[in-house]
């Protein structure tokens, strides 16, 4: 059967296209170079846009944890090397990173929230956050492994300890893998 072209017709006008960015919102896209992955929360039907966190947001991150950390009466140098200061900074880290999908600047939850979850969905995000990283910046240059956390990782594999070991994610295992011939310089 022949369908008359005639009958063919839009139900609509089409959307005139978006008019070209100006030098300055094109500049301001280029500066902030954010990139967003469509991410799924896992056991759940939420799918979240993952982004990289600012040297901003991971400095203010940080300082949260370390009051987190005197709360808990945890005080001093190597605080980062506690299990509590690990979980806290990875939760807040994806937290941060997860935003609403369909508008970039909301954040996907309130970190309330996000306690919520359980520790291997938060772990799962983490490592999809490393990979983002490890895709945005593949050398690595941004990303590294201090004394403090290839001493650790080598403790937790000596004891087996798997569950600490992943919260470290993919990249920096990897590059303490590496660094077993040749620890990094202190």
């Amino acid at each position: 059967m022949t369908v008359p072209t005639g009958k063919l017709r839009p139900t609509s006008t089409p959307a005139a296209p978006p008019p070209a960015p100006s030098r300055a919102s094109l500049a301001v896209s280029v500066i902030d170079g954010r990139q967003h992955r469509p991410t799924k929360v896992p056991r759940t039907g939420v799918t979240g846009a993952m982004r990289l966190c600012t040297r901003g947001e991971v400095h203010g991150i940080r300082a949260a944890c370390r009051a987190m950390m005197a709360e808990l009466g945890i005080t001093g140098g190597g605080i980062e090397s506690f299990p509590e200061w690990r979980d806290e900074f990875n939760l807040r880290m994806v937290a941060t990173a997860m935003r609403h999908p369909d508008s970039v600047d909301v954040p996907l939850a309130e970190l309330d929230e996000w306690r919520q979850c359980d520790e291997d969905q938060v772990h799962a995000l983490w490592d999809a956050y490393e990979n983002l990283a490890d895709e945005l910046d593949p050398l690595g240059e941004t990303f590294v492994l201090t004394q403090a956390e290839y001493d650790e990782i080598v403790a937790l594999a000596k004891a087996g300890d798997v569950g600490q070991l992943t919260s470290f994610g993919s990249p920096k295992l990897a590059r303490a893998l590496r660094s077993l011939a040749a620890p990094p310089a202190s």
